[in-house]
């Protein structure tokens, strides 16, 4: 997981718009949590304040930079083969 985080931060190229739970933000980086699922938490931005949100619950709005990282992330997640 922290070979994850050091990736998607060193390739991910911030700030991105995302959704979460149908709501526009703007992440501006990545922290790891161990009490969230999967251990990396994206940093987003909405209404002024900053929150801490899952990495898999973003649903990208944009052809972020790097994007492919997150992707590889959630799959690693999911257990497929």
């Amino acid at each position: 997981m922290a070979g994850f985080a050091t990736v998607i931060e060193d390739n991910l190229k911030f700030p991105f718009k995302a959704k979460v739970i149908g709501e526009d933000v703007e992440v501006v980086g990545i922290d790891q949590e161990d009490n969230v699922c999967g251990g990396i938490v994206a940093i987003c931005k909405h209404l002024g304040k900053k929150y801490k949100i899952a990495l898999p619950a973003l649903e990208i709005k944009e052809n972020a930079e790097g994007k492919e990282w997150i992707d590889a992330y959630k799959y690693w997640l999911s257990g497929e083969e």
